[in-house]
């Protein structure tokens, strides 16, 4: 067989095997879907509401803390995303939970490709097969919430990183800073990765150094400018500078309230949100609008703070506990079942960094995720569906491990690992 036809059958094997892969996991996920039967139960919380305003006509607005009024109290990627449906379809979350099925299934493929930056062909497939099935990925489909969304837009981030770090053409780089952008209109941590996902291009860079530095300075600088329209809406809306969300100094009152145990929830097992006393709910309603009301949860978080400062610090194991394992008093559908999948999947994980220690160049963007997430959610409060997005990080590691594993049983039954 010549190379070219060598060449065309592993590519249509590989195509064959992506059209089976998605299949699959649609299935999966529609099927969980219709089997959950939740439209008319489940929210989408502040997205939802905000949303539906929209749609309504009454501007980018909600009334959760005071009278309906414009608010940057939550970032607008996934709350565009359901007004979109809600305009097309009314409110029916069936339509938001069967586009998550395709944009999940989506998230395999893009996962496939991805894995393959860090470890060989065959474990990069089983990763696939595993994120086809993997419960967090099925579950989280059928929930009007940003998680689904946010893990593809992270998948697809690193590949468009990955593939700019190789190519000192400017376009790779252009639409990473796009994309980028994106990401941070859907969630603030984003922003924060830029430094491990920076650190792991420079790492693994093929251009000389002049050349990436330059890339990634225009990178930035593009990330920039696709948040100017979205601060330049906040200023004339809100009356200030407010670079993505107004939400940040309620997440600090949350993290330093005297109930606080780590997470969002108490340890009477109501969120801590719901705990306001009737001065603050007076005062909150009685302020100008999103700016002063985030002024008044930092001034009531840094009275938390200065009432017991070391509690703050003494909190630190809790939230990590509440990030990396489960937080203690938060209610669950399926508590056990959740714990053993966590289990499961983290034993292989850690074996998998063990096994590719010396790949510390292409692991360095795992790692740094890690470190940042807990530095991160370490200084506020943790919860597990803060990792739950970069979760196919853990699966890529995990079936790394379990190959190996395989191939040493196989070895010692006589048998050869398959190429």
């Amino acid at each position: 067989m010549s190379p070219a036809a060598a060449t065309s059958g592993r590519f249509t094997t590989l195509t064959q095997d992506m059209r089976v892969l998605f299949v699959v996991a649609v299935v999966i996920r529609v099927a969980v879907i219709l089997a959950l039967r939740n439209f008319d139960q489940v929210t989408g919380f502040e997205h939802e509401d905000i949303a539906l305003h929209l749609v309504a006509g009454h501007g980018y607005a909600w009334e959760r803390f005071g009278p309906l009024s414009p608010t940057a109290c939550q970032y607008p990627f996934y709350t565009f995303y359901l007004a979109a449906f809600f305009w097309l379809f009314g409110k029916n979350f069936l339509y938001v939970e069967l586009s998550h099925a395709l944009i999940s299934a989506g998230s395999v493929l893009l996962l496939r490709t991805l894995a393959r930056e860090f470890v060989p062909p065959r474990a990069a497939l089983l990763a696939a097969w595993l994120w086809a099935v993997h419960p967090i990925s099925v579950y989280w489909s059928a929930r009007p919430q940003p998680l689904t969304v946010d893990i593809f837009l992270l998948m697809l981030l690193m590949l468009l990183m990955a593939r700019a770090m190789r190519d000192p053409a400017l376009r790779p780089w252009v639409l990473s800073g796009i994309l980028l952008g994106a990401c941070a209109l859907s969630k603030t941590t984003y922003v924060f990765l830029m430094a491990p996902l920076g650190l792991w291009s420079w790492l693994n860079r093929t251009v000389d150094a002049r050349t990436w530095l330059t890339r990634f300075a225009q990178m930035v600088v593009v990330f920039a400018l696709t948040l100017v329209p979205w601060i330049t809406r906040n200023a004339i809306t809100l009356g200030g500078f407010v670079p993505l969300t107004t939400c940040g100094t309620h997440v600090l009152w949350v993290a330093t309230h005297p109930e606080a145990e780590g997470g969002v929830f108490a340890a009477d097992g109501r969120p801590i949100p719901e705990k306001l006393t009737p001065e603050m709910e007076q005062r909150l309603w009685n302020a100008s609008g999103d700016i002063e009301r985030q002024q008044i949860f930092l001034d009531e978080a840094m009275k938390n703070i200065r009432a017991n400062p070391g509690r703050i610090v003494e909190l630190i194991p809790k939230r990590l506990v509440a990030l990396w394992w489960f937080e203690p008093y938060m209610p669950s559908e399926y508590p056990l079942a959740r714990k053993v999948v966590w289990v499961l999947e983290l034993i292989p994980t850690l074996l998998g960094l063990w096994l590719l220690r010396r790949q510390w160049r292409q692991l360095s963007a795992f790692v740094g995720i890690y470190v940042t997430l807990s530095v991160l959610y370490g200084a506020f409060h943790g919860s597990p569906r803060f990792r739950y997005f970069v979760e196919f990080t853990f699966v890529i590691l995990a079936a790394h491990a379990l190959l190996t594993l395989w191939d040493l049983l196989r070895n010692r039954g006589g048998k050869r690992p398959a190429p």
